[in-house]
């Protein structure tokens, strides 16, 4: 059987069809042409392929490990004096638990944005205007990054 009568038989593409073979999950042999050599298909193979497709055998997915986010909740008690600390770390824990990225505060950050460098007084017009002036260095890199330290420096000047 040819590839095209097989890909149809079976009910898949051609392409596809191409892929299983390379991979080695089809056997084909390849019969000399009279101007280049072709693909046969047993008949067999193409009825096994068919029937694997209609009635596919599910393969158990590895368990994946969650974080015990209750483990970690549980040292947390009723009777637990709460500090800004320990919410912190609850924090944590249940944004890991959630799968959520811990966001870093801005005035722990190195390089800062513009509407993050303006909370720290300045609008972002005289931020734009210092940087274009050259008071104040800062990349172009998705948008304007300024260094921390840049910034302190600048705000002491004022």
């Amino acid at each position: 059987m040819n590839k095209k009568d097989a890909a149809a038989h079976i009910g898949i593409g051609v392409r596809t069809l191409e892929r299983l073979i390379a991979k080695g999950e089809i056997a084909a042999f390849e019969v000399p042409g009279k101007t280049r050599s072709m693909i046969d298909l047993p008949e067999s193979e193409v009825e096994r392929v068919k029937n694997e497709r209609a009635h596919p055998i599910q393969k158990a997915r590895p368990a994946i490990a969650e974080p015990d986010a209750t483990a970690q909740l549980a040292r947390i008690s009723p009777n637990t004096a709460i500090s800004p600390a320990s919410l912190t770390e609850l924090g944590v824990v249940l944004r890991s638990a959630l799968g959520a990225s811990v966001a870093v505060p801005v005035h722990e950050k190195a390089i800062l944005s513009i509407s993050e460098s303006a909370q720290f007084g300045l609008s972002r017009n005289e931020l734009y205007e210092a940087i274009h002036t050259g008071k104040l260095k800062a990349r172009k890199r998705r948008g304007w990054r300024i260094k921390r330290s840049d910034l302190d420096v600048f705000i002491r000047k004022l």
